[in-house]
């Protein structure tokens, strides 16, 4: 019975996904949702050059009325260079984005999702957001894949990124359409 228990107990990652992306829009049931300063895990094994997106839309208030707060970060392992630790764009306390080009070489990415909300008592209080992992190609054909993922990203703020709002990271540069930040990296 023990075993069995510890079995049911594992949830190490809410999902795992072998060359390719969620399928969609996923939301963990609400027994497997964050509660205050927690977080989820989801697995993508990987073996061949591909872009990735990685989206989170989190619900703006927790299941006792408290205002959510998220971070999220996409953890990639590589056999050659080791482990790189890559933020999401945040585009405000709920909504971000990631998109990144992985190569054989990164075998593993972990898509961390964090409740980090301004709560520090009751911190009992599930906190539910929807995730989307999508692969979208690779080279040319992903920048064009990756425009039209955010075009569909549920934006909660009005009116396009200015070229002025545009960053540079990692050599590449941070996009935005319909106000929604994107990162593009490797």
């Amino acid at each position: 019975m023990e075993q069995l228990r510890r079995s049911l107990d594992n949830n190490e990652y809410l999902q795992t996904y072998m060359n390719t992306g969620s399928g969609g829009w996923y939301r963990p049931a609400d027994s497997l949702i964050t509660c205050a300063w927690s977080f989820n895990t989801y697995r993508v094994h990987n073996s061949m050059p591909q872009t990735y997106s990685f989206q989170l839309a989190a619900d703006a208030f927790g299941s006792q009325g408290g205002a959510s707060e998220f971070m999220g970060m996409v953890v990639v392992q590589n056999s050659v260079s080791g482990t790189s630790f890559l933020p999401l764009n945040m585009q405000d306390a709920q909504t971000g984005s990631l998109i990144l080009n992985l190569m054989p070489e990164d075998t593993t990415a972990y898509f961390i999702i964090a409740s980090v909300p301004e709560v520090f008592t009751g911190v009992d209080q599930r906190f539910g957001y929807d995730m989307r992992i999508e692969t979208i190609g690779t080279g040319i054909h992903a920048v064009e894949a990756a425009r039209n993922l955010i075009e569909e990203f549920p934006v909660r703020s009005s009116g396009p990124c200015s070229p002025a709002e545009w960053h540079w990271a990692a050599d590449r540069p941070v996009h935005g359409w319909l106000g929604t930040k994107v990162q593009v990296v490797r």
